[in-house]
């Protein structure tokens, strides 16, 4: 029977098996291949994910630590600062100083502050080690009364120990209640020899 039927149908036929056959398995590949990638998609995402959580605790620790290192730091250098203080309190010449400046002041002058510098202007050691500075900012009746406080304080300064020299800063006339004054600024400093000695011990 299958004799009677013509050679291009049965070739057709087989052609058409054939084509279902090779359909079924390129679905089954596709299938296939879609589940690998949809899977290998999956896997490198939680790659990803658990890198950012990895990476972002990393991030957070090193702040963590940045952050402990600067109070650390900011400690340290805060204890420095104050076991300075300490000794600035301490050192009885820096008091006399101070005390010896303000009772120079007389009726005819205004003491404002007083200010003792024992750090650099970065709050660092200054130069040369152990060298201070005291300013002094105040009011005074009038030229006269000014030249003459500047005068007291020189000699304030060369008795002191160490000797100190007086350096006159800012001089502005200002009004003061129904009247003028003069607003002035100066410095105390150590001579930079005397201080290079001292440093030296003496020699």
């Amino acid at each position: 029977m299958a004799e009677l039927i013509p050679m291009e149908y049965r070739v057709a036929a087989a052609q058409k098996r054939a084509v279902r056959r090779w359909g079924v398995v390129a679905g089954v590949a596709a299938l296939v291949a879609a589940s690998g990638l949809s899977y290998a998609a999956a896997w490198q995402r939680q790659q990803f994910l658990a890198f950012e959580r990895v990476n972002n605790d990393y991030k957070l620790k090193s702040a963590v630590k940045l952050e402990a290192r600067q109070l650390v730091d900011r400690r340290e250098a805060m204890a420095k600062r104050m076991a300075k203080i300490q000794d600035v309190q301490d050192d009885q010449y820096m008091m006399a100083i101070l005390r010896n400046i303000a009772q120079e002041f007389s009726e005819n002058d205004i003491l404002e502050n007083i200010v003792l510098e024992v750090h650099g202007k970065s709050g660092d050691e200054r130069l040369p080690a152990g060298s201070f500075s005291v300013r002094v900012n105040g009011m005074t009746r009038s030229d006269e009364t000014h030249s003459a406080l500047i005068d007291r304080l020189s000699k304030v300064g060369q008795k002191s120990t160490p000797a100190m020299a007086v350096k006159p800063g800012s001089v502005v006339e200002s009004d003061l209640l129904a009247g003028k004054a003069v607003r002035f600024q100066l410095t105390f400093e150590q001579p930079v020899k005397r201080v290079a000695d001292a440093s030296q011990g003496g020699n």
